[in-house]
């Protein structure tokens, strides 16, 4: 797990303790690591304030093949989101939680359809994802940026998503 899934999964998690009435929800993780990354994951457990688990004697070797197999974990990071009933509501509601962040609770398909629906694909949530001072910088009247042109160019930007 990278440092800035990290960050942004604890800004979450510390967001729905919060807001607990209305955001309900635990974090498990589920630590699929080699034997030489046990000090990473040590690490990374200390600095976590939501469930781990890493114990071989609670997670088997089958578990392990259904997570690569069926939810198709490789190595980088993903969430799966459960229902109380423990029901697969979305194989990797990590992309939602980037893009709505708590706003995407209970972090359904159906509830990131819902979200879809209602989001105007424009520059500013476009750019606005990618350059979060892009709205400030837009309605800046002092820069000369010409308002009534659509066309912006981005090179040289390399963008990390956060699949967890």
């Amino acid at each position: 797990m990278s440092e800035e899934e990290l960050v942004f999964l604890d800004m979450m998690y510390k967001e729905s303790r919060q807001r607990k009435n209305e955001l309900q929800y635990e974090i498990v993780w589920l630590a699929v690591v080699d034997t030489e990354d046990e000090k990473k994951f040590a690490e990374l457990q200390l600095r976590m304030p939501w469930y781990t688990l890493r114990r071989p004697i609670l997670r088997d070797a089958a578990t392990e093949r259904y997570i690569k197999e069926k939810w198709g974990f490789a190595k980088k990071p993903m969430i799966v989101s459960l229902d109380p009933v423990a029901k697969v509501v979305s194989e990797n509601a990590f992309h939602m939680m980037l893009i709505w962040g708590n706003l995407a609770y209970p972090f359904t398909t159906t509830k990131e359809e819902e979200l879809w629906s209602k989001q105007a694909w424009n520059r500013d949530f476009v750019l606005g994802a990618i350059l979060p001072e892009f709205a400030k910088w837009v309605s800046d009247s002092s820069n000369s940026f010409d308002r009534s042109e659509g066309i912006f160019y981005l090179f040289d930007l390399e963008i990390t998503l956060l699949v967890i």
